[in-house]
């Protein structure tokens, strides 16, 4: 096998690996889905699903970068797209969650720009495709210059957006110091990730000397982003696994539920009512409900009493 034959072969593996994360972290978030149906949960499988669906219609373009099949340029617009999605559906994750929430309407902002975007895209590869291709111009170039640099513009916009939201997320709203770390990662990856878009796959088109070391064969920055990604995706959930644990342990020594054993366990953890709420993915009034029924099958009567109880029981 050729030097080459074996880049390629790496380069499509690696491309392939980031997918099977990237629908890994989707089952997980399903699997969590079917114990709490809440809107933080259904924002983060739609962030998933819509970059899932861009990552593997860059991954089929680059299989044929610089084909003028039809195949090629069908994958290269739905990949922008997906860029367009991105951008409306990262802050709406980013604002699902209370505590994380920096600017309450930014992400209605977002929305209104990515969709006058993709109705840009649409319109141009409509064009595209009725007029110029019958004509044999077979390259699709409605992407460029200023509307794809607008675009990941707005991208690098969103993920900044998600990055600092995560970054200055602090235990005192809900988030374990486990959370803490997790979610501080995920935000600087997005750091990390903005430069080296903005540079390799935008500026390129402006300033034609960047196409000297732009890595063609070797594009490794978005699958390294998405891998990222979604490990901590795929942690930040499982990181309430030591609570599920604590509240199986809870239940059977009081005959809690599995849902008021997890409750006990953040109480234990020092947790407030609306804090519990939020980390749980539940209403406050479920909370409360759960509260007044564990404390009647233990046998106290307020948050203290509890504590000491559940101590006891866990040593």
């Amino acid at each position: 096998m050729e030097m080459s034959d074996l880049i390629t072969t790496i380069y499509r593996l690696y491309w392939t690996l980031a997918i099977c994360g990237g629908l890994a972290g989707i089952g997980v978030t399903i699997y969590r889905l079917v114990d709490s149906r809440t809107g933080f949960l259904l924002r983060l499988l739609e962030l998933e699903l819509v970059f899932l669906f861009t990552i593997v219609s860059v991954f089929l373009t680059e299989l044929n970068r610089g084909g003028p099949d039809i195949f090629n340029q069908v994958t290269r617009i739905s990949g922008i797209m997906g860029v367009c999605m991105l951008i409306i559906t990262i802050p709406r994750f980013v604002n699902s969650r209370p505590s994380l929430m920096l600017i309450p309407c930014i992400d209605r902002i977002f929305t209104v720009v990515g969709l006058t975007m993709l109705i840009h895209y649409v319109a141009s590869s409509a064009y595209h495709f009725t007029v110029r291709y019958p004509k044999g111009i077979l390259y699709f170039d409605g992407h460029r210059v200023l509307p794809v640099f607008f675009t990941f513009f707005a991208l690098a916009a969103a993920h900044t957006y998600l990055a600092v939201a995560f970054i200055t997320a602090h235990p005192g709203t809900g988030f374990s110091a486990a959370e803490k770390k997790i979610f501080a990662v995920f935000g600087l990856s997005s750091f990390a990730f903005i430069p080296l878009m903005l540079v390799f796959d935008n500026l390129r088109w402006m300033f034609p000397c960047l196409w000297a070391i732009y890595p063609v064969e070797l594009f490794v920055v978005l699958p390294l982003f998405y891998t990222s990604m979604n490990i901590t995706i795929v942690l930040a959930i499982r990181a309430n696994q030591h609570y599920t644990t604590l509240g199986v342990h809870f239940g059977r020594e009081y005959s809690l539920s599995r849902r008021e054993g997890e409750v006990a366990a953040y109480i234990l953890d020092g947790l407030t009512q609306p804090q519990i709420a939020e980390k749980m993915f539940i209403s406050l009034s479920t909370v409360q409900s759960h509260a007044v029924s564990i404390y009647r099958k233990t046998g106290v009567n307020n948050k203290m009493q509890l504590a000491k109880r559940l101590v006891r029981t866990e040593s």
